[in-house]
């Protein structure tokens, strides 16, 4: 799995979307890199990535992911994961089979989650939270598919698109 790798500081994650790589985050890394070590990933046969195979299950997809992401970040130091999309939904696969090295989980436009009755949601939008992104109670359904909480009291984020201007007062949640 091919690592772009900018800054100093916590490790922070990014899982890009479908159809993509690591440069769906190019706008945010620069302002992520100034308060943490940014580790973009290309998933398996996207970007730099080495390919599969087209017969591969998603189960199977998961566990690849898995076991090469422990061979890029080996050991228990803290992880904060970030993903967008097809990118959130591996990286709440990952937090879940990680457990509490994952301090912090932020999910934008989560994709493969069941779908929901807009009034059902918990999170409030960026707007209404006056313009600061606010994290969601450990205990709040921010999925529907409950990511993993970590047990070393890292906090859960939803996050929804904001303007690039926000990457940076954003960051402070992470």
């Amino acid at each position: 799995m091919a690592v772009h790798r900018r800054g100093h500081g916590p490790d922070l994650v990014l899982f890009h979307g479908g159809m993509g790589s690591w440069k769906h985050w190019i706008r945010n890394i620069d302002a992520l890199a100034e308060r943490f070590t940014v580790h973009a990933l290309d998933h398996p046969a996207y970007g730099d990535s080495a390919s599969v195979s087209r017969e591969t299950t998603g189960p199977a997809y998961l566990e690849l992911v898995h076991t090469l992401f422990v061979e890029a970040f080996p050991g228990d130091r803290p992880l904060r994961l970030a993903g967008f999309s097809f990118g959130a939904a591996i990286a709440t696969n990952l937090a879940r089979r990680l457990g509490p090295r994952v301090t912090h989980l932020c999910l934008v436009s989560p994709g493969g989650f069941p779908r929901r009755i807009f009034g059902e949601r918990p999170i409030r939008s960026y707007k209404e939270a006056g313009g600061v992104a606010r994290p969601c109670s450990r205990q709040s359904r921010a999925i529907s598919a409950r990511p993993a909480r970590s047990s070393s009291g890292g906090r859960l984020i939803g996050c929804q698109a904001a303007p690039k201007r926000a990457v940076r007062r954003s960051a402070a949640w992470l």
